[in-house]
């Protein structure tokens, strides 16, 4: 892997970036489906519930994804690490890329919910920035150790 640092971290990053966007938009129109379909014969007090936990149901699933992708990515970039650098490489991409993927997604998710962004959501700025960065951690772990078994 004699290749520059900074296109290893970018390929990850953009990979996780459109993962992030994929979850994003899958979480908005699943909202959509829900606020059509099942919102409609809720009573007061279980739209409140589902309104409340669905974005939060979307959050958890975006975190859990994060590391799991960066165990992928760790995998095949691993095929072409050849030193414990390159290895520490895709893990600082996987903690870059896993912190964009939370960002990018819970940009859309922030969309779903009541008012559609106009009220007050469940999860905050700067609970989403702290949720991004323990994925990241969970993702650079996950890279580290699955690129590790991918080297040559």
């Amino acid at each position: 892997m004699g290749e520059n640092p900074l296109n290893v971290v970018s390929r990850i990053t953009l990979a996780m970036f459109g993962v992030g966007v994929g979850i994003g938009l899958v979480a908005l129109f699943t909202w959509e489906w829900i606020e059509a379909l099942v919102m409609a014969d809720l009573g007061g007090e279980e739209r409140q519930v589902v309104e409340g936990y669905t974005p939060l149901a979307f959050i958890l699933i975006a975190s859990l994804s994060a590391p799991l992708v960066a165990g992928i990515v760790g995998i095949f970039e691993g095929l072409r690490a050849s030193t414990n650098r390159n290895v520490l490489i895709i893990g600082v991409g996987c903690l870059i890329g896993a912190t964009v993927l939370m960002i990018v997604a819970g940009l859309f998710i922030s969309q779903a919910g009541p008012g559609n962004g106009e009220e007050e959501s469940p999860v905050g700025a700067f609970d989403l920035i702290a949720l991004a960065g323990l994925s990241g951690i969970g993702s650079f772990l996950a890279g580290l150790v699955t690129s590790k078994f991918g080297t040559q």
